[in-house]
């Protein structure tokens, strides 16, 4: 399977046909879709036309849980994209539906409507090898085939070793952080592999299924031991002599656990110099605060940004401005993964319970001299997915 690109974290060559479900679902009628498309493309023109922009609409994309339509404006000066920019309370009239985002992707215009048509995206079904780990579905399409694209996290890539996930709470942050678990877990053996997993006692129950997992060294609550746990991570950095195994130190809603404890200097060691002797730093809040700002911050190279809420915020968890976070759809899980200047919008996948509850006998019954730990044979990493992803 071809690597990932470092980039902007998508493998251009594995694609996924448009317009399909997972097995549990009803198919779509396309040609219903594209109707409902191109009313509603019809519907954009005039608000342009009313607004004074020459552009050309392009083919619009079907996503998870969104329609994309894409203009091409004429001139496109700065000042005209700024005012295109300012259009979406006048698009959502338009179209009927809300929340709509407008960004500008290499000189593009993209107007990203909800779906009448909303799909789950099942993690199962996305492949990853090693460190590189599938976290969901390109809401758009790979400009040479038109089709879906999956969209990774490479561990291994240097500006990808931590992973900021940033965004309103119930935004989908959670269910991000529990696909990486589990595709690492999945794609890895637990002797190259290990999690250690902290949160506030209300967010426990969340991480039972990666507690359970052998990779995991220990689902951490209480205080005292959080303190310590990190102090031997940032101790097991500065001597540590190779990189097997991987140490992934994962802290859901951040916030919560740095305001009733303080160790904010080994995380901003661990994500200053972890990547060398391979421990990663997962780590996601709500709002920064001493999370997602400062020199933690500073070290998450890779970012996943949810739905924020407003402009302000958006800026501030992404590290710039105009990404259009805050119109991120309501439904959890729509997300951008930014690192360094590359931006990918993407829905996130969810594991279910089945695949949960299946994991820990792959793990268990795995030999060094069989087939990986997924069952599949792919040369070490997971099989290509046969049949619809959604």
């Amino acid at each position: 399977m071809p690597a990932a690109d470092p980039a902007n974290g998508l493998n251009a060559d594995e694609t996924f046909s448009p317009f399909c479900l997972r097995a549990n679902q009803t198919p779509m009628d396309a040609t219903t879709i594209c109707r409902y498309m191109a009313q509603q493309e019809m519907a954009l023109n005039s608000v342009f036309v009313a607004e004074g922009i020459a552009g050309s609409l392009l083919t619009g994309h079907q996503g998870p849980t969104t329609l994309t339509y894409r203009l091409r404006i004429h001139q496109p000066t700065a000042a005209i994209l700024a005012r295109v920019m300012r259009l979406a309370s006048a698009i959502e009239s338009a179209l009927g539906a809300a929340p709509v985002r407008v960004a500008t992707i290499q000189g593009v215009v993209h107007i990203e409507t909800p779906s009448p048509w909303p799909v789950a995206i099942s993690a199962e079904r996305l492949t990853g090898r090693g460190l590189c780990v599938p976290v969901g579905l390109a809401v758009g399409r790979d400009g040479a085939t038109g089709q879906q694209t999956v969209v990774r996290v490479d561990f291994s890539q240097p500006d990808q070793a931590h992973l900021g996930l940033f965004g309103a709470t119930g935004s989908g942050k959670s269910t991000a952080l529990l696909a990486l678990l589990y595709h690492l877990a999945r794609q890895n053996r637990p002797a190259a592999v290990r999690s250690l997993i902290i949160c506030v006692p209300a967010k426990a129950r969340t991480w039972q299924a990666v507690a359970a997992l052998p990779h995991c060294a220990a689902l951490l609550t209480d205080l005292p031991e959080i303190a310590a746990a990190l102090a031997w991570t940032a101790d097991l950095v500065r001597q540590r002599r190779g990189r097997c195994p991987e140490w992934f130190v994962v802290m859901d809603d951040a916030q919560d656990v740095l305001s009733t404890v303080d160790v904010t200097e080994s995380l901003q060691m661990l994500a200053r110099v972890g990547r060398e002797p391979g421990v990663h730093l997962l780590l996601s809040t709500q709002t920064g605060g001493k999370a997602g700002t400062g020199a933690t911050a500073n070290n998450l190279r890779a970012r996943l940004i949810f739905a924020a809420a407003d402009a302000q915020s958006a800026a501030t968890l992404a590290g710039r401005g105009q990404t259009g976070a805050e119109r991120l759809g309501a439904t959890p899980g729509e997300t951008l993964l930014i690192i360094g200047s590359q931006e990918s919008r993407f829905t996130v996948s969810a594991v279910p319970p089945a695949a949960w509850a299946a994991l820990p006998q792959r793990c268990a019954t795995y030999h060094p001299w069989s087939s990986p730990i997924t069952g599949d044979n792919a040369g070490g990493g997971l099989a290509a997915v046969a049949g619809p992803l959604y």
